[in-house]
């Protein structure tokens, strides 16, 4: 998942027309914030970086130049809505709030594949079953449309079986030591 970056027409700024000491507080409930200080001249005044609160303090200038590197970053897999307020406190204890509404959108998760044994062949050995307790799942799909398992040094001869069940049908490339798998079956 992708960190969004605020910045160019993204910019978030705050000011103060007294030129006091600004706390500038960030939170978000989906995911996270985080700022790069750097030579900024602002301080972490309050939570973490890489955490949903964080608060900067600081002049308007210093505090923007901060902000210029806030980067907000959704919880795993998560997708939908969520809200970044910005909080800002001067010296004198006025405050202003802005809400800024953020859409995070879904990312296409790769499968994962778990096996549980390993497979010892030796050549010229009959054929043997590669794992019965093989699992592949997928975060953000229940439905897998094709895979390919593969021989890594084929040689001639060498072949991958494929029973077809659920949906799925098995294709081997014996040039390429390629078994291709298609069809549509829940995960």
């Amino acid at each position: 998942d992708m960190a969004l970056v605020f910045k160019d027409a993204d910019a978030i700024s705050v000011s103060d027309i007294d030129g006091s000491t600004l706390t500038t507080q960030l939170t978000v409930v989906k995911g996270t914030v985080t700022v790069t200080l750097g030579s900024t001249g602002a301080a972490l005044s309050a939570g973490v970086n890489g955490s949903p609160t964080l608060s900067l303090t600081g002049t308007a200038a210093q505090v923007n130049l901060a902000l210029a590197t806030l980067k907000y970053q959704g919880n795993k897999d998560y997708f939908g809505a969520d809200t970044l307020t910005v909080l800002t406190t001067d010296a004198e204890g006025l405050t202003d709030a802005d809400p800024v509404a953020l859409t995070v959108n879904p990312v296409n998760d790769a499968p994962i594949l778990t096996a549980v044994g390993n497979l010892g062949y030796k050549e010229a050995s009959p054929g043997v079953l590669m794992d019965p307790l093989l699992t592949i799942s997928d975060v953000d799909d229940t439905t897998l449309a094709s895979a390919t398992v593969s021989i890594e040094s084929s040689v001639a001869g060498d072949v991958l079986g494929f029973a077809a069940q659920g949906g799925i049908v098995g294709e081997f490339d014996a040039v390429q030591g390629v078994l291709r798998l298609s069809g549509d079956a829940p995960v």
